[in-house]
């Protein structure tokens, strides 16, 4: 009795798996590692020179690390953090993310190549969560005023200059990514607060976007060519990826 399809194509790809990517397993290599008295970690981002940040949890809390190229790990946590979370790693080395006070009321950072450590919040704001630093310093994420539980955008610059933005006709809007030229992507959610996908350039025009037949969109990264990758979900609740060309 023959196999059913789905066993012969289980066999045909353990054929193609063991014949033709033999040499690509070979060519790969793996180095795994833990900041000393990590217990669990958490790598974020990565930039062109191999240097990673991330955060990982100690019996203390959680901190933040940066990795070098040579694999030299080095911790550190903002002065008055209960907890860091780091987010994202420029070209330069430079490192944004938030941390918690005491309080557990979050403050958004920025790390420069050095080690100097310049905390920040949206002015106003109940809690500050920077997402992304481009390699202009050019810093986004969300906050959230006072007795409100709607995320809002914003841009920080290199020199310390906020621009607070939300999607026109939204609830609000979470930045996630910015790339070289300033653009922004990200999500916000509509009256019935379902997820859709929005791109914000340079000069702030913002346009939404949603993959056809998303339910729900959840852009995730922005690159310097303004190509958006992400996920959405159809309606059926299984979750696709896409990328959003440019034009």
């Amino acid at each position: 009795m023959p196999k059913p399809l789905t066993l012969l194509r289980i066999a045909a790809a353990a054929v193609v798996l063991s014949l033709g990517f033999a040499s690509d397993a070979h060519a790969q290599s793996f180095t795994t590692f833990d900041p000393p008295g990590s217990t669990s970690t958490d790598p974020v981002s990565i930039n062109k020179s191999g240097v990673i940040t991330g955060s990982y949890l100690h019996s203390s809390g959680w901190h933040g690390f940066v990795r070098d190229a040579g694999g030299t790990i080095t911790t550190f946590d903002p002065p008055g953090s209960k907890n860091t979370y780091a987010s994202s790693i420029n070209k330069a080395g430079a490192i944004t993310g938030n941390y918690d006070n005491p309080l557990n009321v979050s403050h958004g950072f920025l790390r420069d190549a050095g080690g100097t450590i310049t905390s920040f919040d949206v002015p106003g704001s109940a809690f500050t969560e920077p997402t992304s630093v481009n390699d202009k310093g050019v810093i986004t994420g969300f906050y959230s005023p006072p007795q409100s539980d709607v995320n809002h955008g914003f841009v920080r610059d290199a020199g310390g200059t906020f621009t607070l933005f939300d999607v026109p006709g939204s609830t609000g809007a979470t930045p996630v990514s910015i790339n070289k030229k300033g653009a922004i992507t990200g999500v916000y959610g509509d009256s019935f607060n379902v997820g859709h996908g929005f791109v914000r350039d340079a000069g702030g025009t913002i346009t939404s976007f949603d993959p056809p037949g998303s339910l729900l969109t959840g852009p995730s990264s922005v690159n310097g060519k303004g190509a958006i990758t992400g996920f959405y979900d159809d309606t059926s609740g299984a979750a696709h990826g896409f990328v959003r060309t440019a034009k």
